[in-house]
């Protein structure tokens, strides 16, 4: 009797473990473990001038983008940018003032061309470096200051 009752438990006992292991959506693999082992450590500096410096600043009257150069002259790759921008008028009174996050990846002696969102949305204001437009506007004066930047070593 004993192997009788245990030849009709065993295929229920396999089929309810197989049930667990099933589902109702179609293509479905298991989830396999993966390890993640970071390499490189993120780390934020305040660089000196010298070592980011900031060319090339434009914004003409219709443009809703700004745009500069920026050179890394660190030994490491930066990822990321944390910047003030002050925005003055011809007589230094300040017009606004706005904090940046820039994520791009700069190589070692790499210059890049940067491009944010402008703070002139209404198409107002030109900087005084860039090309005299044709109808009256006012000109502004930038001074970008670098308040961090992640490197990668």
């Amino acid at each position: 009797m004993k192997p009788l009752l245990t030849a009709l438990l065993l295929p229920l006992l396999l089929q309810a473990t197989a049930v667990a292991q099933r589902t109702t959506r179609t293509r479905l693999r298991p989830r396999h473990q993966i390890e993640v082992q970071v390499a490189d450590t993120p780390i934020y500096i305040v660089p000196a001038p010298e070592t980011c410096p900031i060319t090339g600043f434009d914004k003409p009257l219709n443009s809703l983008r700004e745009t500069f150069h920026l050179t890394n002259n660190t030994p490491a790759t930066v990822t990321e940018l944390f910047l003030t921008l002050n925005y003055t008028d011809t007589s230094g009174r300040q017009l606004h003032r706005l904090s940046r996050h820039i994520t791009h990846t700069i190589e070692p002696g790499e210059t890049v061309l940067l491009s944010i969102p402008s703070f002139d949305r209404q198409k107002s204001f030109y900087y005084r470096l860039s090309r005299k437009p044709r109808v009256q506007s006012t000109p502004f004066d930038v001074t970008i200051q670098i308040d961090s930047v992640r490197i990668m070593q």
